[in-house]
């Protein structure tokens, strides 16, 4: 079924499977409004719909899946807060939502999903790590917002890299190790000529070597 159109490479036929579950969960909820497992289930397809749009690179047909999938899964989550699979439903749509935002340059947009990805997470290193990246995708764009007047652009990009520092020391004391990954990513690129980003690097190297410690141990 699905899972092996995807992994044959037949996007179409993957699509078409995915649309015609879509369809019949909308159904389903029609009927039942009230079905938190309907709720989530279409959420989750949904960004399986959408990461196909993306895979074929067409972000913009796939930012109002995400958005759409985003609000059910906060609905489901809020409903049945003990389910993890509704969680990362959850997660995975601001995600997207983020990421999309980010590519179309809409800087503000991003940067609100970006928030809201690091509250669903705040003890998480990685998630830490994955916000500060694309709150630096935001600074990186805000100079090309033309509707935003020279002043104002050098404050909200000052915002973005503000916070997305914020994000990376907390990733830090979390013990993220990506420091490779910090050094060349391009994502980071806003960032670099920032003072402290190299005593971040440093801080994710020492991560890294204390991790590689404790296994050798």
């Amino acid at each position: 079924g699905l899972e092996l159109a995807q992994q044959s490479g037949r996007q179409p036929e993957a699509a078409a499977l995915l649309d015609r579950a879509i369809a019949q969960l909308r159904r389903l909820l029609e009927l039942d409004p009230g079905s938190v497992e309907v709720r989530a289930n279409l959420a989750a397809s949904l960004c399986n719909v959408g990461a196909l749009r993306l895979d074929a690179d067409d972000p913009r047909a796939a930012l109002p899946l995400f958005v759409e999938a985003e609000a059910l899964a906060a609905a489901a989550c809020a409903a049945v807060p003990s389910r993890s699979d509704f969680q990362t439903f959850h997660y995975n749509a601001i995600w997207y939502r983020a990421q999309v935002h980010g590519a179309l340059g809409e800087h503000a947009a991003a940067a609100a999903a970006a928030t809201r990805l690091g509250q669903l997470r705040p003890d998480d290193a990685r998630t830490q790590r994955i916000v500060a990246g694309l709150l630096a995708t935001a600074a990186g764009s805000v100079d090309s917002d033309a509707t935003l007047s020279t002043a104002d652009r050098a404050a909200r990009r000052g915002d973005y890299e503000d916070a997305a520092m914020d994000h990376l020391r907390a990733a830090a004391r979390l013990g993220c190790a990506d420091a490779d990954y910090l050094r060349t990513g391009e994502v980071f690129a806003a960032l670099r000529e920032l003072p402290g980003f190299a005593a971040l690097v440093a801080a994710f190297a020492a991560n890294a070597a204390a991790a590689a410690d404790a296994r050798d141990r």
